[in-house]
């Protein structure tokens, strides 16, 4: 259980860690959310997406 920004702060994380260390196009994110949706947090998505990151995503459980 947690909040959206909680989420997103997540997917920021993962993000900028995989810049730092050399793992863009190696790394992958598995998220299963049940919740609505977010220009905000479709944007952190898709920003990890074009960082070269994997995202696996079970939606609405």
């Amino acid at each position: 259980t947690g909040s959206t920004s909680g989420v997103i702060q997540g997917i920021q994380w993962c993000t900028d860690h995989a810049g730092r260390n050399g793992l863009r196009g190696k790394a992958a994110m598995n998220l299963s959310l049940g919740i609505r949706g977010s220009t905000v947090f479709n944007r952190a998505a898709e920003a990890a997406q074009q960082s070269g990151i994997f995202l696996a995503v079970a939606a609405g459980n």
